[in-house]
């Protein structure tokens, strides 16, 4: 609603600063997920099944949760403007939702529940239980109130070591841990949190493009606390991956402002599929 309400305050201005003719034109945009609400019916869906009827998730979570993402468009709004000396242009406006389908599974990798949700279509829009996307087929989730107020603490797991990772968020960034897909996200002031094992540990970086890669190999001892920046180099259009003192990392934790990301799990080419 507020995004609807939004888009038509937009188009009031610009009507009111200068000449605009806008056209709503109804869509109606096919299933976004077609077949899958019959074939969830069924007593035994696998996860082999899922992947051969909408392939590759958007998202997963610890193996057991995948996230599939698609948009519903109910209206397009062509926009025609009037500008100075003759000249004019214009563009499209679309309205209407982002859908989620979420599925879990249970041991035998069945589908053992599932549920759909929405959001609104601009990026950045989030569904109730904080699944958010990048207006194209991109999952990221916050971690609920609680679970960020612990991480926000400080505290971490007996015999483990904590890592934190946070910095650059454009383009957005598909983070791996030892090799393990992490997430992917884009929003600023976002940040990773992992309890790990003592010992080395690669972290990873990437804007979807092989050569942009960066990596960095750290050593964390037990009950150490390790901040790391990701920061965008300009000129060498890549991330860098820099350990920075634990003062200033607190500090940047700290903040209100702060969203802690779920991370995922379980690199997708070692599932099973068919």
């Amino acid at each position: 609603m507020f995004g609807l309400l939004r888009t038509f305050c937009l188009l009031l201005l610009s009507v009111v600063l200068g000449s605009c003719i806008a056209i709503p034109i109804p869509v109606h945009d096919d299933d976004p997920f077609p077949n899958a609400r019959e074939k969830l019916l069924e007593d035994r869906t696998t996860r082999e099944y899922i992947f051969a009827l909408l392939g590759e998730p958007a998202s997963y979570e610890q193996g057991s949760e995948w996230v599939y993402t698609a948009p519903e468009i109910e209206w397009a709004i062509v926009v025609a403007t009037g500008g100075y000396g003759g000249g004019g242009g214009g563009g499209t406006m679309l309205i209407g939702q982002q859908h989620f389908l979420i599925l879990q599974f249970n041991d035998q990798d069945v589908v053992a529940d599932y549920r759909f949700e929405s959001a609104a279509p601009e990026p950045r829009s989030c569904t109730s239980s904080l699944y958010c996307h990048d207006g194209a087929n991109a999952v990221m989730r916050f971690a609920d109130k609680s679970t960020e107020s612990q991480v926000k603490d400080f505290k971490i797991a007996e015999g483990q070591c904590g890592v934190y990772l946070f910095g650059a968020t454009k383009p957005k960034r598909t983070v791996l841990l030892d090799g393990e897909k992490m997430g992917t996200y884009w929003f600023g002031g976002s940040f990773f949190f992992w309890n790990i094992e003592p010992g080395e540990h690669q972290i990873a970086v990437h804007d979807g493009n092989q050569a942009s890669t960066s990596e960095l190999l750290v050593t964390c001892q037990e009950n150490e606390l390790i901040f790391i920046e990701n920061v965008r180099s300009f000129w060498e259009n890549r991330s860098q991956l820099n350990i920075i003192e634990s003062t200033r990392g607190r500090k940047w934790i700290a903040k209100k402002s702060r969203r802690l990301i779920v991370s995922e799990s379980g690199r997708f080419e070692e599932l099973p599929w068919p």
